[in-house]
């Protein structure tokens, strides 16, 4: 994988990276309306030599979405939100056990993403673009502690839609990785990598 990729999708230069270790890229079915749209000015192999996994960490960190390892050295994109069904409920009165819940509330910053775009052929930012609010806004977590800006550089996003897009991925990803409980349960071997847990005591709560 050493072009230049201009013309190609993230996920179809994923797919191209892994086919060069000798894996596969399973079909889309969570498209986050990013990763197969998104066309990124992308340069591979400058210095010093960029590995497979630095670069497609690179290419996901554009995007909401994440990448799953499965049998047979085959790999899937997975976009979780909160709408997501439950994959797995334990409970404090009947199987499968969960023997200790700690729920943990954290303060989600920053909570307002500003993603700037078009740095023009010039690279003076003469005509720039800016996300726009709601997109990568959370009033909620704004009312409850305070406005803390992240302000991001994409200088080769050359439309509102396509700030507004990464600006909403960067606050999903940040609120999707911020930790909102421990819990302490018998080994179970159906829970799986980005499933949706939930956790219900004795009197359902």
């Amino acid at each position: 994988y050493t072009k230049s990729y201009t013309t190609d999708t993230i996920y179809t230069i994923i797919g191209l990276v892994l086919a060069e270790l000798s894996m596969t890229l399973k079909a889309l079915a969570e498209d986050d309306s990013i990763i197969n749209t998104l066309q990124p000015q992308f340069d591979i192999n400058a210095q010093p030599f960029e590995y497979a996994a630095p670069l497609i960490y690179r290419m996901l960190n554009m995007t909401a979405s994440y990448l799953k390892a499965l049998d047979d050295n085959e790999f899937e994109i997975k976009y979780p939100h909160s709408s997501d069904a439950v994959d797995l409920t334990f409970y404090s009165n009947k199987a499968p056990y969960f023997y200790e819940y700690l729920e943990r509330v954290n303060v989600l910053v920053p909570n307002h993403f500003l993603v700037y775009g078009n740095e023009g052929d010039d690279g003076l930012w003469t005509d720039y673009v800016v996300s726009e609010s709601p997109h990568g806004v959370d009033a909620t977590e704004i009312a409850a502690y305070d406005e803390v800006y992240r302000i991001v550089l994409a200088g080769s996003l050359t439309t509102q839609s396509d700030v507004n897009l990464r600006a909403a991925s960067l606050l999903a990803r940040a609120k999707f990785e911020a930790m909102a409980g421990r819990m302490y349960a018998p080994h179970d071997a159906r829970v799986e990598l980005y499933d949706k847990v939930e956790v219900l005591d004795g009197r359902g709560l």
